[in-house]
């Protein structure tokens, strides 16, 4: 874990806030992969993107739960999402490029529809593009693949109505236990992420 913040943060300091005090925040959001929800607010140009990225890596690669890693990545807009996306995609190439990568990462940008919605499609070495209402059985098999004892971490892509209708057809092909994602939630059964990461201030 040290290994992969160092490659990260040698890579990646020039877009962290450079004064100190604000610098010492963000190395510690970073590498506090103790919490299970992330929320990320500040003015522009105070190094946000710069942060949001390595830290969505850095927790799925120092995962060491019983079941696969599923996290979820969201902004309240598709180009926020994509810029997101883009980020932790380059961390990823960089990681890789310079053998400092232990595992990949699998990253799932949901659409909505085969109309992006607004968003283009980013392409990178490890994303991958999914609708969740046109192509439902291919990500149906590769969600519960994924599910099913992939050691392979996954970080999902989507506005909050992206991921809800996600989670709601998985759930109504039985993918996920439930018959909805109301359901999910009345039951106390939604937490199908071991990590969520939200960008407040996109």
């Amino acid at each position: 874990l040290n290994r992969i913040i160092a490659e990260i943060d040698s890579n990646w300091r020039s877009g962290f806030n450079t004064e100190a005090e604000a610098l010492r925040g963000q190395e510690g959001f970073v590498g506090d992969i103790s919490q299970k929800l992330t929320g990320l607010q500040g003015p522009p140009g105070t190094g946000k993107t710069y942060t949001v990225a390595p830290a969505a890596v850095v927790r799925a690669l120092s995962y060491n739960g019983d079941e696969a890693f599923t996290g979820v990545v969201s902004a309240h807009a598709h180009d926020a999402v994509d810029e997101v996306l883009d980020d932790v995609n380059d961390v990823l190439e960089t990681l890789d490029s310079v053998g400092s990568l232990p595992q990949s990462v699998q990253l799932l940008r949901l659409h909505p529809g085969s109309d992006s919605g607004g968003s283009e499609y980013i392409d990178g070495q490890f994303i991958s593009h999914y609708s969740y209402s046109d192509e439902r059985e291919a990500l149906s098999e590769l969600f519960e693949d994924h599910l099913e004892g992939a050691s392979e971490p996954m970080l999902v892509f989507g506005p909050p109505m992206t991921i809800r209708g996600f989670v709601d057809k998985m759930a109504k092909v039985g993918t996920i236990d439930g018959e909805d994602v109301d359901t999910l939630i009345e039951n106390g059964n939604a937490a199908l992420f071991q990590y969520a990461l939200v960008d407040e201030a996109s």
